[in-house]
């Protein structure tokens, strides 16, 4: 069975995730935004219609990295990843909300500053 086609365009908004390969640890610092310890969530806006290129790059060049640094091979994360167009402000407001409160949510901070 194929995978349905991702809906990309200009301008498109999207909240994207993928998930470490395992449920193993994809970054070993966290530096800003909603970078956990085995997944990340990003909120981003793309200018042409290229998101899959994009992850494909971001989750391509972090994995060989990864896998330099610490003299693995293989995958690093878990299957294909996650994109929800993001149509409406309202939701737009509300899946900020959402990423920005995940770490404290899930125990690890207790402010989303933190």
């Amino acid at each position: 069975m194929s995978r349905p086609l991702r809906l990309e365009f200009e301008g498109a908004l999207y909240h994207v995730t993928s998930r470490g390969d395992r449920h193993e640890p994809i970054f070993a610092v966290v530096f800003a935004y909603c970078l956990m310890g085995n997944h990340y969530h990003f909120v981003l806006q793309t200018r042409q219609p290229n998101l899959s290129r994009l992850m494909r790059h971001i989750n391509g060049v972090y994995t060989q990295s990864c896998n330099r640094r610490h003299g693995k091979t293989g995958h690093l994360f878990q299957g294909r990843f996650k994109a929800v167009l993001v149509d409406e402000e309202a939701y737009r407001l509300e899946v900020c909300r959402y990423v920005d409160l995940n770490p404290v949510r899930a125990g690890m901070v207790k402010r989303p500053q933190d």
